[in-house]
């Protein structure tokens, strides 16, 4: 089963040496990780009408940032159609695998076409994805902006009101874990970790490094 993640270089290191581990780290439990880049986004018809609703959003991280957030969507649709993807898991970057594999996936997929499984992860089938970008376009478009707009922020509330999105927490009742702060001997209970953009006070390059070393094989039976 593929895993999608989306990466526009706004020329921070970091972030391309995450995912460097992120790549290895899916496909060791099992995944097809995909890494995409802008030149898919507008191969979908939406991606203009996102980018109208949310690029003048107020959000208190960089704008840069926050607009590749929004982009992805339409990126995610247009790869998963053109490759003839059915369904895909859609996962940020900074989000450490220690066990979730495909299986686990598709046993969920069946509650739903369009599953918000916690913060930075959304499981898609192909036609869920498509509509997607238009969705969020309406969503944005007719509710009230907040000092800070964000992508998941939207999920979320689709999420929660049941409008096209179900809410699913994959892991337990919030999902991924976000720790605050990943010390030498913090050991997590949930199968993915969620080193959190913009939520962090800590070297997520070397919080990533440190969880896969420390469990190779998963959490399961440590």
């Amino acid at each position: 089963m593929n895993v999608l993640t989306f990466f526009s270089d706004l020329g921070n290191p970091e972030p391309r040496q995450l995912l460097e581990l992120w790549e290895p780290n899916w496909r060791a439990h099992g995944w097809t990780p995909n890494i995409l880049d802008p030149r898919f986004i507008y191969l979908h018809p939406d991606a203009g009408s996102l980018f109208q609703a949310t690029a003048s959003l107020p959000t208190t991280t960089h704008w840069a940032f926050e607009v590749t957030c929004w982009q992805r969507w339409p990126a995610f649709a247009a790869y998963m159609l053109l490759y003839r993807i059915p369904a895909a898991l859609c996962a940020d970057y900074d989000m450490v695998n220690l066990g979730f594999n495909p299986d686990h996936a598709r046993a969920l997929a069946k509650d739903g076409p369009a599953l918000h499984l916690g913060g930075g992860l959304m499981l898609l089938d192909r036609d869920a994805a498509w509509r997607l970008p238009s969705v969020l376009a309406r969503h944005v478009n007719n509710n009230p902006s907040h000092s800070h707009n964000s992508d998941w922020r939207s999920l979320r509330m689709l999420a929660e009101s049941g409008d096209f999105i179900a809410y699913h927490p994959a892991l337990g009742p919030q999902g991924p874990q976000e720790p605050l702060t990943p010390t030498p001997d913090w050991k997590p209970t949930r199968t993915l970790v969620h080193l959190a953009h913009g939520a962090t006070q800590y070297d997520r390059v070397a919080a990533f490094q440190s969880l896969t070393a420390r469990f190779p094989n998963g959490i399961v039976g440590t």
